[in-house]
């Protein structure tokens, strides 16, 4: 099966076939934690450099 992205702007982004229901077992959890901690804090940024008029029409 192809999956496939492409990006449509400048933002970056990422493509990655993750399974977050995996981070209930603790050495599973140790894995997936920094995947999970660097994607929230690039929505962070994200979301703070956007006004607030634009919020939430992406």
């Amino acid at each position: 099966m192809v999956e496939a992205v492409e990006a449509d702007g400048d933002w970056p982004f990422w493509a990655v076939q993750w399974h977050p229901e995996k981070m209930i077992d603790p050495d599973e959890a140790a894995e997936e934690m920094p995947l999970f901690a660097a994607f929230v804090s690039a929505a962070r940024e994200r979301a703070a450099e956007q006004p607030a008029a634009e919020k939430g029409t992406r």
